[in-house]
């Protein structure tokens, strides 16, 4: 098969297929209002050079921008050897025949403003000069003048400008992933102004869109621009055609410090063709400076793909202005310092200087606009906890929760141990309420003798003599028999009246085991002893709850034991009462309760005839405990009462 000498035309080298060379004459499809100028500086700020990035923000934010680039050598026809005459696979590249577009120039002038929080709208006027040699439209050859001198060409002009709106779908393009849309039109102006004869412009409008993606972590940033650019009709140049095509890009940046960024993006077209004329593809690099609101950018690369419009070098500059205090989410602080910056601060007192909305101020789980108290977190106690508001005082008695013993019943203000947050309905703690306590200000004497009425009996018996001092404190007696009559006379002094009592000579045991028929129990223990210096006792005295009051027929029984013996042992000067606590609660409100409790030991031992210089009482609370505190077993050792032997004041 003979082999057929075509044009090929190329950016770099031999792509572009045109007519056979013996063809020196005739008509042949040569278009030259086709737009092989490449590079689009992308519009608007926060974008790399081509490749766009997905983050807008502001509102009426306003940008402006003019970017220069220098293309060599765009377009270059070459001779071509192609052995078939039905297709042109197998072609291989000849020489140079003709440089049409030996420089290509182009200012583009960039104006931007942010419509909403999300949405650009840019318009981009590039003005474009480029020289290069006068070519035949039937052959490509160069033109020739009479002295076969190579005549060239220039034109310079408006090319068609470019109005673009961009809209951010996802994220805020700061950090992490974001996503962005955008769509252009372009309006064929350029040809009309002088331009549209020598490759700077199309013919009518072209229109496009793109998909943006954005990732930036820290420093670093990749974006990713899928698209595409159609036009109403294709143009051809020779065998090239010039249609709807595939755009893409993509960028990486790096900032080395808040002013200064290197970046670098390949970008390029394609008509999904295997004719490699028709797909053309650039790398640049490039960095990028700020300074205040300005931007200053700088760069080169060249062509990768040897498409038409891909040049064998390409170099550019761009400056670009835009507020630097920008305020995307409009509320008043600068997305410098914006934490948040696509999303408005509440200005609601707190931390209104880091741009965040702060939708739970308090940080106590609700949320600002159904919390009272925004501004004091919620105490969590299981009171009126839905209202964001801490409940200091649950029980309104004026007394604070920390310090209130009873946070649920509010103290009843009655001059009785008022400071506790308790209502005391038994201000003499005597164990009758006071509605039914007949000597509320006075506590009973709990001696089995009219002990419901709540009023202490010092005489029983109405003999005269008090029951402290009085033997037989049921029995009217004269003073010569301690109280008794005559005939109750107690030997022993153990209680027990002689004509009652089976050992008149022997003190009866008060340990809970036969104690009304006068005689020790040797077989049966007692409930207190004399043990080094203290009387201890075997069984426990037990108070009412976070009470003094005692309780319980074991804490008399141990009581009556420590009583036989300070009145058998007068030897015994002086006995200190000792109450101990827990480590539940409030150690200062447990001491205290432990200082009560001991004191209404001591009251009781000297309403039962202990003279009062005998016994002191103190309260130690938690402070020394006899056991660990981590087990209900332990803490109940550690609630205590202890009788410690004083030696005699000297």
């Amino acid at each position: 098969m003979p082999k057929r000498r075509l044009a090929m035309v190329s950016g770099l080298a031999a792509l572009f297929m045109a007519l056979p060379a013996s063809a020196q004459t005739g008509s042949a499809p040569y278009d030259t209002n086709i737009d092989f100028q490449q590079f689009r500086p992308a519009p608007g700020p926060y974008n790399f050079f081509t490749v766009q990035g997905s983050r807008v923000e502001g509102r009426t934010a306003l940008s402006l921008g003019a970017w220069a680039n220098y293309a060599y050598r765009p377009l270059t026809i070459f001779d071509a050897n192609c052995p078939s005459a039905v297709n042109d696979s197998g072609c291989t590249i000849g020489a140079v025949r003709s440089r049409p577009i030996e420089h290509l120039a182009t200012l583009n002038l960039l104006v931007g403003v942010t419509l909403a929080n999300r949405i650009l709208l840019s318009v981009d006027l590039p003005l474009t000069v480029e020289t290069g040699q006068a070519v035949e439209r039937s052959s490509g050859r160069p033109v020739l003048d009479a002295s076969s001198t190579v005549q060239s060409q220039s034109a310079g002009g408006l090319g068609d400008p470019r109005i673009e709106a961009k809209v951010r779908l996802a994220g805020s393009g700061l950090t992490g992933a974001g996503l962005a849309v955008s769509g252009f039109v372009t309006v064929p102006i350029g040809q009309s102004a002088g331009a549209g004869d020598h490759f700077v412009a199309d013919h009518s409008a072209t229109f496009g869109g793109r998909l943006i993606g954005e990732y930036r972590r820290g420093r670093f940033a990749v974006a990713l621009n899928l698209g595409a650019l159609g036009r109403p009709s294709t143009l051809t140049l020779f065998s090239t055609e010039v249609g709807t095509r595939l755009t893409w890009g993509a960028a990486v940046g790096f900032d080395i410090s808040t002013r200064l960024a290197v970046m670098a993006e390949g970008f390029g077209a394609s008509d999904l063709s295997s004719a490699l004329q028709n797909n053309n593809a650039e790398v640049l690099a490039g960095a990028r400076y700020r300074f205040n609101d300005l931007t200053f950018t700088a760069g080169g690369g060249s062509g990768v793909l040897r498409g038409a419009g891909s040049p064998v070098a390409r170099a550019f500059l761009g400056v670009s202005w835009a507020p630097y205090r920008v305020d995307n989410d409009s509320d008043g602080v600068g997305d410098n310092v914006d934490r948040c910056p696509t999303e408005a601060e509440d200005a609601d007192g707190y931390e209104d200087d880091d741009g965040c909305p702060e939708v739970d101020n308090d940080g106590d789980g609700i949320h600002d606009a159904a919390d009272r108290c925004p501004d004091q977190p919620e105490d969590r106690d299981n009171f009126q906890d839905s209202d964001g508001c801490p409940d200091l005082d649950n029980d309104n008695d004026g007394v604070p929760d920390g310090y209130d013993t009873c946070p649920r019943e509010p103290e009843d203000r009655d001059g009785d141990h008022d400071e506790d947050g308790c209502p005391d309905n038994d201000r003499d703690r005597d164990g009758v309420p006071d509605d039914r306590d007949r000597c509320p200000g006075e506590p009973e004497d709990t001696d089995g003798f009219r002990d419901e009425d709540g009023c202490p009996d010092p005489d029983n018996d109405g003999d005269g003599i008090p029951d402290a001092e009085d033997q037989c404190s049921d029995q009217a007696g004269p003073a010569s028999g301690h109280g008794c009559p005559a005939q109750s006379a107690d030997r022993d002094r153990d209680g027990v009246p002689d004509q009652s009592d089976r050992c008149p000579e022997q003190a009866e045991t008060v340990n809970g085991v036969d104690d009304a028929d006068g005689c020790p129990e040797q077989a049966a223990p007692s409930l207190a002893q004399i043990v080094g210096d203290q009387i201890q006792v075997t069984g426990t005295v037990n108070f009412s709850r976070s009470r003094d009051g005692i309780e319980g027929d074991e804490s008399f029984r141990v009581l009556e034991s420590v009583l036989t013996i300070l009145r058998t042992h007068p030897e015994i000067a002086r006995v200190e009462v000792q109450g101990h606590t827990d480590n539940v609660g409030n150690a200062e409100r447990n001491t205290a309760l432990s200082e009560r409790r001991a004191e209404a030991v001591r009251r009781w031992l000297v309403e039962h005839g202990i003279e009062a210089g005998r016994i002191t009482a103190r309260g130690f609370g938690p402070a020394r405990p006899i056991e660990s505190n981590s087990s209900d077993a332990g803490r109940a050792r550690n609630r205590r009462v202890e009788f410690l032997i004083l030696p005699a004041t000297p």
